[in-house]
């Protein structure tokens, strides 16, 4: 079996891809909302973009203190609430005009929180099922590079008509497909073992 057929593996680049691509997103959306949309200066925007970076220093810290405690289901779930209680409320703001510092970093923030745990627990699956364990991190790079290529460049395409709310359709898009292809993986059952662990 190589990792091209390995359907573990392409779960959970899959799972990993796709988290890894909100960080890009949020890289790119926000500096635009920020600068241009909130005429906020470069260096404000610069020390206030760091707060959803912080989500990331929680989430891996407590992942690493409680994560033995949890499966890799219940992990996955907790971490789709934590990105849905983000992105949903934010398109809810974005809707009716309140595109603010805090529900741009405050929101991302939890956004961020969430998708740390997806990428710890789906490399960790790669890497422990795939008997090409060497080659297992270097192509989950690849992949999630591409997938972030694709997810900014669905954004910019959103643009046009969605204006600033791109960010948040974005990211409401993203989370359908990370729990697409969770469910995915849960039904099949090489997915389903895996997750077992």
């Amino acid at each position: 079996v190589s990792l091209a057929t390995d359907r573990v593996f392409l779960y959970c680049a899959a799972l990993t891809g796709l988290a890894v691509s909100a960080l890009y997103v949020y890289a790119t959306d926000a500096s635009l909302l920020c600068i241009d949309g909130l005429h906020m200066s470069a260096g404000t925007y610069g020390f206030l973009s760091l707060i959803p970076y912080l989500g990331a220093i929680v989430s891996l810290t407590l992942v690493q203190r409680f994560g033995s405690r949890l499966n890799f289901s219940l992990t996955t779930i907790m971490a789709f609430m934590l990105i849905g209680a983000a992105c949903l409320p934010m398109l809810a703001l974005f809707m009716y005009g309140d595109v603010d510092a805090v529900s741009i970093f405050g929101l991302t923030f939890v956004l961020i929180a969430g998708t740390m745990p997806l990428n710890v627990t789906y490399v960790t699956i790669a890497e422990s099922t795939s008997p090409y364990r060497g080659s297992v991190a270097s192509l989950i790079s690849a992949v999630f590079m591409a997938t972030s290529i694709l997810m900014v460049q669905l954004s910019a395409w959103l643009h046009p008509f969605l204006n600033e709310m791109e960010y948040p359709a974005t990211l409401v898009i993203l989370l359908g497909l990370l729990v697409a292809v969770f469910i995915a993986m849960r039904r099949d059952p090489k997915g389903a073992a895996a997750l077992r662990g």
